[in-house]
């Protein structure tokens, strides 16, 4: 919070979160993407856009995210010494929507 989040610049701690943060936002960010060319998409014929429902369900969405969070855990978290905790945090995050997602028998 210090200098409006810009002490994270001078904290080597803090710019190893911020760098795994965005690893991570953009994966999420490049998957929901991909997810969303799945509908179809609206037509110029009508002169109206189309109404179209999410085509992304927050879950499903956290189901195609974990194979990318667990590869970007693992490639970046040797190289993060100083984000131990938080790399150990998100990678107990990660674990846990997995057992959420995984279908019950």
């Amino acid at each position: 919070m210090s200098l409006f989040h810009f002490g994270a610049f001078f904290d080597r701690a803090g710019r190893e979160g911020d760098y795994l943060w965005g690893r991570l936002d953009a994966v999420e960010r490049l998957i929901k993407l991909l997810l969303d060319v799945r509908g179809h998409p609206p037509t110029l014929a009508t002169g109206a856009p189309a109404k179209q429902e999410p085509l992304v369900r927050p879950d499903e969405l956290a189901t195609e995210c974990l194979p990318a969070f667990r590869a970007i855990l693992a490639e970046e978290g040797p190289s993060l010494p100083n984000a131990t905790k938080l790399v150990t945090k998100l990678q107990e995050r990660v674990d846990a929507l997995a057992s959420a997602a995984a279908p019950t028998s």
